[in-house]
């Protein structure tokens, strides 16, 4: 009823938007986490391009005792979303807008302690698939690099697409940092978090393939 509900309400604006637009690095206000997230929940999941939240909204009521934190970098689409979280009364989810290439740093900076990220989901990217926006792409060596100084040891950054060229490029750009990161090539059959994507659902009920791995934080 949620999904259908938020489908049939959902804010309409540009697939594909360029992280690299002057008007994405103007710094980003933050939240006080201590203030916004429930006292009991402690560990944070992080997903980066969570679109309109509705997928991230279904894991944090499944999940209360979990906090989860969706970046998109539409601002329609955070619009809806925040707004979709106050409307359910979902404490435990918050989404920013913000462009993860350049704002990770103060982002994942800003949690405490109390709230440290415990997972990573980036699924279904922009592939970007013409030569000339490669450099567009969310996974490159400076975001590895980066992601990497703020999460503990043992970590995981959960990668899904439907784009085989895309997911060889993020393994081996991943594969290209062993010193920060090693792959789990346990086969990933189903959804790291146990619930299937708008996305994933698609391109399965159409006989695609879904490519899915994992990498752990060193």
């Amino acid at each position: 009823m949620l999904l259908r509900r938020a489908l049939s309400t959902k804010v309409r604006v540009r697939q594909h938007v360029n992280p690299l637009a002057r008007r994405f690095e103007a710094a980003i206000p933050l939240p006080e986490w201590t203030k916004l997230y429930p006292e009991n929940a402690s560990t944070v999941h992080l997903d980066i391009g969570c679109a309109r939240g509705v997928y991230l909204m279904e894991l944090a009521q499944q999940l209360p005792q979990q906090c989860f934190l969706g970046v998109e970098i539409r601002e329609p689409l955070v619009d809806e979303a925040l707004k979709r979280i106050r409307e359910n009364n979902v404490c435990n989810m918050h989404v920013l807008h913000a462009n993860m290439n350049l704002h990770i740093d103060p982002i994942l900076s800003s949690l405490t302690t109390s709230h440290e990220i415990s997972s990573v989901s980036i699924f279904h990217p922009d592939p970007w698939m013409k030569k000339r926006h490669l450099k567009r792409r969310l996974v490159n060596p400076a975001f590895a690099q980066a992601l990497a100084t703020h999460l503990k040891p043992s970590t995981p950054v959960y990668l899904q697409t439907d784009v085989l060229e895309l997911f060889e490029y993020m393994v081996e750009v991943f594969s290209d940092h062993a010193h920060i990161f090693s792959q789990d090539k346990t086969p990933a059959l189903t959804n790291a978090m146990g619930l299937a994507t708008d996305r994933e659902k698609y391109v399965v009920e159409h006989g695609g393939a879904i490519y899915r791995t994992a990498f752990v934080a060193k």
